[in-house]
């Protein structure tokens, strides 16, 4: 048989040629679209630090049709908070304060229309309706200090209760002339005000009632990521030995990105678990196109001394002071240890609000860490409500009915004097809400 020529084993000089002429365009087109890519997301990114937030309480609270009012609180600490109300036209029933948890403001309760935000429904239903804030975030600044200041940083929810809160509840007082006003606290904000009543017996008398939606007093059974980072948050103890208390996720450039990433359907899955898997599993009831206006102004911003204070109450199991070391604690507290908060001397009537599905203020915080500190008469419902994560509490779709309407119910029934013929009960979701009962208030 004829003898085969033998099997060529380079590429021809042609073939090859080819071959770089194709590397050479695909890294053309590559760095090309690199280059665009770069250019456009440096566009956008100029283009939204230039825009104002389309979403800010007040536009928020206009856009609805209510009036609108800012105030400017000074706090004990050189501190100044703006502070906001939906004000009546004539003689209100009650003052309400509705106090946002940690990294929110006042917008983050008006997010979800007319018909899905407390405030709204409150004024609709005749209250003086005030939104607080917090240091840290967009609506505080100081008298002396800078924000690019550590020591405008140098804060915990402890001092929200000693300084900030007070403040507030004494200046709308006074704005209205009335002797005491309703508090709704979500989070953290239903701790502080439960530390301002445990150390200041007068603010009992303030305070005509306490609406708790997964307040934050017990933080002893924390799960999911934030228990699970908790070695990384450690890396905030360095921080402030290096350079002192510094922001946490202040409103930045971030909120605007957000904002319009989360606009887009394909990245609203994206979006929800970005922040919101902190606080449960899947959300039941979250409304997804609203996701760009709860971006625009969450997260608000705290410190970094704020987020170790949270921290040491998940790790130690104890609702305390701010642990120093035990040196710095001998010379602050007399004690080698951070002196426990105790809520036993709280003495207004209170409604509670929780959930299994919250990771981050679950139902053994409640039922078994903050319930049993409180006094009996004054525990008037502790109500355990089904698949909500915590931030389902301002934002689920579910919330009016299982929560806010009751809030404004239960309002009425203080001005009546209705309550208190009651006999105090702690209660479960099914037992609240009977099915056949007429006069239930869930509707």
């Amino acid at each position: 048989p004829p003898t085969l020529p033998p099997a060529s084993t380079t590429l021809s000089r042609s073939s090859m040629g080819s071959c770089v002429d194709c590397c050479k365009v695909f890294t053309r087109v590559s760095a090309t679209l690199f280059i665009l890519s770069v250019l456009s997301l440096a566009g956008l990114l100029i283009y939204l630090n230039n825009q104002d937030n389309p979403y800010t309480t007040e536009k928020l609270i206009r856009s609805e049709g209510f009036p609108f009012e800012e105030h400017r609180v000074a706090t004990t600490d050189g501190y100044v908070i703006r502070i906001h109300r939906i004000p009546q036209k004539e003689s209100p029933k009650s003052i309400v304060l509705v106090q946002p948890g940690l990294l929110m403001d006042s917008a983050c309760f008006v997010s979800n229309g007319v018909n899905g935000s407390l405030p709204f429904l409150l004024s609709a239903a005749g209250h003086d309706v005030w939104l607080g804030n917090s240091r840290g975030g967009i609506y505080s600044e100081h008298s002396q200090w800078s924000k690019k200041e550590p020591r405008f940083w140098d804060f915990t929810w402890e001092d929200l209760a000693a300084h900030e809160v007070p403040s507030i509840i004494d200046y709308i007082l006074k704005e209205t002339g009335r002797k005491q006003l309703i508090y709704v606290g979500n989070s953290q904000s239903g701790l502080v005000a439960m530390t301002l009543m445990s150390t200041r017996e007068e603010y009992n008398d303030k305070i005509a009632a306490l609406f708790g939606l997964a307040p934050a007093a017990s933080l002893s059974h924390v799960k999911g990521p934030m228990i699970e980072s908790t070695p990384l948050i450690h890396l905030l103890d360095l921080l402030e030995e290096l350079a002192g208390p510094q922001p946490v996720l202040t409103r930045s450039l971030l909120n605007d990105v957000l904002r319009v990433a989360c606009s887009v359907g394909v990245m609203q899955y994206a979006c929800e678990r970005t922040f919101f898997r902190n606080g449960g599993d899947w959300s039941s009831q979250l409304d997804y196109s609203r996701l760009p206006i709860y971006y625009s102004n969450y997260p608000g911003g705290s410190s970094t001394k704020n987020t170790r204070h949270f921290t040491q109450m998940m790790l130690k199991k104890r609702t305390a002071r701010f642990d120093y070391g035990e040196v710095e604690n001998l010379r602050r507290y007399g004690t080698l240890f951070p002196p426990s908060f105790n809520f036993s001397s709280v003495r207004v009537p209170m409604y509670l609000w929780y959930s299994e599905g919250d990771y981050l203020v679950g139902a053994e915080d409640i039922t078994n860490g903050l319930v049993p500190q409180l006094k009996a008469q004054y525990v008037k419902e502790v109500i355990r409500l089904e698949d909500y994560n915590h931030f389902d509490f301002h934002w689920g779709l579910r919330a009016p009915k299982d929560i806010y309407h009751p809030i404004i119910e239960f309002i009425d029934r203080l001005e009546t004097k209705e309550d208190e013929k009651k006999e105090t009960k702690r209660v479960s979701r099914e037992t609240f809400c009977a099915v056949d009962d007429p006069s239930d208030i869930c509707g």
